[in-house]
């Protein structure tokens, strides 16, 4: 995903209990251009958007897919759809000393009709 500084990726509405596709990220320079994460290790943060509610590491898999070109993912679990909220999240990558952080991503998890009753 490509987006400007300020922009925030909105993934959409999703059904308590539904496993979205895994989520690919891009990490890019300042100039457009892949940014080399090799040797970085990666983690996606979830937080609801509710006060009070501490920001927590995802309980599915990050992985770094193709470092040379700045290539992330995060494959969901389960467990990360299972509460109706508003939700963001955002990868950390840590190389060396430095640390990226990308743009806020943004989704919504509805209570499913099955749920309801």
């Amino acid at each position: 995903m490509t987006t400007g500084i300020d922009e925030v990726v909105d993934l959409g509405n999703f059904q308590t209990g539904e496993v979205p596709d895994p989520l690919l990220y891009e990490y890019l320079k300042n100039d457009g251009t892949p940014l080399d994460i090799s040797g970085g290790t990666v983690m996606f943060f979830i937080k609801p958007c509710l006060e009070g509610i501490a920001v927590a590491p995802g309980t599915g898999t990050s992985a770094i897919v193709v470092a040379p070109v700045g290539r992330v993912t995060y494959t969901w679990a389960s467990t990360d759809m299972s509460t109706a909220a508003k939700y963001y999240g955002q990868f950390k990558v840590t190389k060396g000393g430095n640390i990226y952080i990308s743009h806020k991503i943004l989704w919504v998890v509805f209570t499913s009709l099955e749920d309801q009753g």
